[in-house]
């Protein structure tokens, strides 16, 4: 029998189980490989192992806590961050992105910047969207669930993209870092930072000089925790 190997980031593991048990019951002729990754970090040493090379599938959450890599010397922000490397380190991995977000635009960010094989809100998942997502991403073809397909193709305007450097930025200022201090950490001048986080005001929907108001908006569309 062939073997799909598939790893789960997630940061629950009541989701491994659940998927375990649904894959493991299937009459197919593949066996489905389970191995489990509940954070960035442990996912990061699956790549400096070199097992991750091994894998055919990654169902990655977009809502895992923040993480300072020191190989990539970066800060992964997010799965959205976590997925663009994989898609630079082996471009040959299928993602499939898990994720319980709704907002229109950054729904539409993750599926442009990853381009994932397969999309889905987590609302829609069940057994019958777990089977179809995994036979048809492993098999070459694209899944994007229900929600998600009406998300991404939803009429309006798609704003700017919220960049890696802009999410960094909204990082510091989530763990209290103030302005002024972030040319310690990030590589522009005081007056690029200022002109982004007024870019991140006027897109996320924050008024005026309300940082707080900024940082709820930002953990409301899953750019932070």
């Amino acid at each position: 029998m062939k073997k799909i190997k598939v790893l789960i980031v997630d940061d629950h593991p009541i989701v491994m189980l659940g998927y375990k048990s649904i894959w493991n019951n299937l009459q197919s002729k593949y066996i489905v490989v389970l191995e489990y990754a509940q954070n960035f970090r442990e996912a990061l040493l699956l790549i400096q192992n070199k097992k991750l090379h091994s894998f055919d599938i990654v169902f990655l959450d977009i809502s895992l806590p923040t993480f300072q890599s020191i190989l990539f010397k970066k800060v992964i922000c997010n799965g959205e961050d976590f997925g663009k490397i994989l898609r630079r380190t082996i471009p040959n991995l299928k993602i499939v992105i898990q994720t319980a977000l709704v907002d229109q635009h950054r729904i539409r960010s993750i599926q442009k910047s990853i381009k994932p094989e397969g999309f889905l809100i987590k609302t829609d998942i069940n057994e019958k969207v777990l089977i179809d997502v995994l036979f048809k991403v492993y098999q070459g073809c694209n899944y994007i669930s229900t929600k998600a397909k009406k998300l991404v193709k939803k009429d309006g305007k798609f704003e700017s993209e919220i960049d890696q450097i802009d999410q960094e930025i909204l990082y510091y200022l989530s763990i209290g870092e103030k302005t002024k201090d972030l040319i310690n950490h990030i590589p522009l001048s005081l007056a690029s930072i200022e002109r982004r986080k007024k870019k991140l005001k006027l897109l996320l929907g924050a008024e005026g000089n309300n940082t707080k108001e900024l940082m709820n908006l930002a953990k409301e569309k899953g750019y932070i925790l």
